[in-house]
């Protein structure tokens, strides 16, 4: 049998893109496939995965490299789930099993800084690297459609790589109901992230003694004094346990995205029994237990739980079930591993 090589423009944590590298490969390694991660950026040295010490190269988006490392190596299957090696898949020899694990690109009139350019990357994608590969998956239903193309096998992620804690008893007697939001905060992403609706959220629940806001995400000192003008308690770059600490915390976790192609962060929270809400956009059908129309929604849920710990409780307990029968990286692993096996 020979091997995989799983491409990633980015291998370092707080990463989504890692996080499913690392959950992926780790399985693949355990059910004895031979698999190599190749990436442009890493902050680790060596192995990726310590326990398994998975080989980890850094690779230039370059086909004869490529080719190169996979000759040397035995691999004779090359899965990308970023750019730029998404536009070097078609450029590889014919004798590799070539695949696009597509996450999905936000639509490009959600940025108003690079939007042409993003346009310009989406349309070289439908055009130049899905016709020409073995095969296309991607990470739900909603990307099948977004990236217009019908034979794209949907594989969703997991949720498992957070602790199982149980589910969460809800403080009954308590008069504060703490709302959390994880997001990266700089202002290229504010409009798809829906800033400017986390900010109406805020304003209209300002009213509503006992309900405080929490923010955490990757960000800067500026960062965090735009958003305590708001009355937010921000965290920025914090690591992965604080982030963990904070999703189970919190007693509800709100996502004003207007994109996601899946949405790790509220799978997470779910998954840590915290009922999480998010418009009904992108793939948040698939994986909120709770999908709002509109900031009003969000507002009216927030005071309903604020007014009834009991209701709190039943969506917290709703949202641990649902992440948790709903999306493992076992499923995952060989969703993807059935693609690539009569190749290997």
């Amino acid at each position: 049998m020979s091997g995989v090589l799983f491409l990633s423009s980015v291998m370092m944590r707080g990463y989504g893109v890692s996080l499913v590298a690392e959950e992926v490969c780790r399985r693949w390694s355990l059910a004895g496939v031979a698999v190599h991660i190749g990436c442009i950026h890493t902050d680790v040295d060596g192995g990726f995965v310590p326990d398994l010490t998975i080989p980890l190269a850094k690779l230039g988006p370059d086909p004869v490299e490529i080719e190169t490392y996979c000759s040397r190596h035995d691999l004779s299957v090359v899965m990308a789930q970023t750019s730029p090696y998404f536009e070097v898949l078609p450029h590889l020899s014919s004798g590799l099993h070539r695949v696009v694990f597509e996450h999905g690109d936000p639509t490009p009139d959600l940025f108003t800084h690079d939007a042409l350019e993003r346009s310009r990357i989406v349309a070289g994608k439908q055009s130049s690297v899905y016709p020409f590969v073995d095969v296309v998956a991607c990470s739900s239903h909603f990307l099948a459609e977004d990236i217009a193309w019908r034979d794209a096998v949907v594989v969703h992620l997991g949720c498992d790589h957070v602790p199982d804690l149980g589910p969460k008893q809800v403080m009954l007697d308590s008069d504060e109901l703490v709302v959390g939001c994880l997001m990266r905060l700089g202002p290229g992403e504010a409009l798809y992230k829906g800033n400017d609706l986390l900010v109406d959220l805020i304003q209209r629940i300002a009213d509503e003694p006992g309900v405080r806001f929490r923010l955490m995400g990757r960000g800067t000192d500026a960062d965090v004094e735009w958003w305590s003008n708001y009355g937010v308690d921000v965290t920025v770059n914090a690591p992965e346990s604080e982030k963990i600490a904070f999703l189970r915390s919190v007693d509800i976790l709100v996502s004003p995205s207007l994109w996601e192609g899946f949405n790790l962060p509220v799978v997470e929270a779910q998954a840590l029994a915290t009922p999480a809400l998010a418009f009904d956009t992108g793939a948040h059908p698939e994986t909120c237990a709770l999908v709002m129309r509109s900031v009003s929604d969000m507002e009216n849920v927030i005071r309903s739980c604020h007014a009834s710990r009991d209701r709190l409780q039943v969506l917290s307990d709703r949202a641990y079930r649902y992440s948790r029968e709903s999306f493992a990286w076992d499923r995952t692993s060989a969703g993807l591993l059935r693609i690539i096996e009569p190749a290997l």
